[in-house]
């Protein structure tokens, strides 16, 4: 009895762990795909610096075919990093007229970025604004803090890309983020939101759907809700998972 349980459980850790792999192998592909056309942005003798928390190329991709295909107008990013490098990068070579601004919790990196930007003459296309993070009074969550956040009441974006704070900080840290700039939403907008194979991430980017009455889409790692229906903005590789993942269902 002892064997046949061993076996079974043996079997089981197999098939998870090939699993894995396949959805590892997968991932990995998508991303070499994206950071083809991602290279067009990127001049080969400037260093971006890319760590275990920057966004993966293709969340990366998806956000400036986005920008592209929706012609976003106001951009509001929750977490500094490599991907306020490339939308600055984008809005300089395509010449877009938008406001781009960018919250963290870190001075010291931004201080990097703002380095970073201005090496590049980039700083001008993107307002980075320092905001700790504090406990919220109406809640034992943790949130972004600090008057730098009343400047977000001046605006109505159209793209809102949600990769802070750190999600380990509290219980669906990031789930303010839409409550905070729902009236400050244009008619037509996309909200991304990194890291939706963690639980948290998940059941936040439902919660948001559900308050905004629109359909959350996911894939292995990020997910987003769109107001915006006429052309998808989805990289290939994610079209495809899309797909996939509605005929599994069925």
């Amino acid at each position: 009895m002892l064997i046949k349980k061993t076996k079974k459980l043996i079997a089981r850790l197999g098939r998870i762990f090939n699993k894995h792999i396949r959805t590892e192998f997968k991932n990995q592909l998508y991303d070499m795909q994206a950071q083809q056309f991602l290279n067009i942005l990127c001049p080969t003798d400037i260093f971006i610096p890319i760590t275990d928390r920057s966004m993966r190329p293709v969340l990366l991709q998806h956000i400036l075919n986005d920008i592209i295909i929706n012609n976003r107008t106001c951009i509001l990013e929750f977490g500094s990093g490599s991907s306020t490098i490339m939308i600055c990068r984008l809005i300089k070579t395509h010449n877009l007229d938008l406001k781009f601004v960018s919250i963290d919790s870190n001075k010291d990196w931004i201080t990097i970025l703002n380095k970073q930007l201005a090496n590049e003459n980039l700083a001008h296309y993107v307002d980075i604004l320092y905001a700790p993070v504090d406990n919220l009074e109406s809640s034992n969550r943790k949130w972004y803090s600090g008057q730098e956040l009343e400047k977000l009441t001046d605006y109505k974006f159209d793209l809102v890309i949600v990769d802070g704070p750190v999600g380990n900080i509290c219980k669906n840290a990031r789930e303010p983020a839409i409550p905070l700039v729902q009236n400050n939403l244009s008619d037509t907008f996309t909200i991304f939101l990194d890291d939706v194979h963690r639980t948290d991430e998940s059941e936040i980017l439902d919660s948001w759907a559900r308050e905004l009455n629109l359909l959350p889409n996911k894939t292995d790692t990020y997910g987003w809700i769109s107001t915006t229906s006429n052309f998808s903005s989805a990289p290939i590789s994610q079209a495809y998972e899309i797909i996939a993942t509605y005929i599994e269902r069925k």
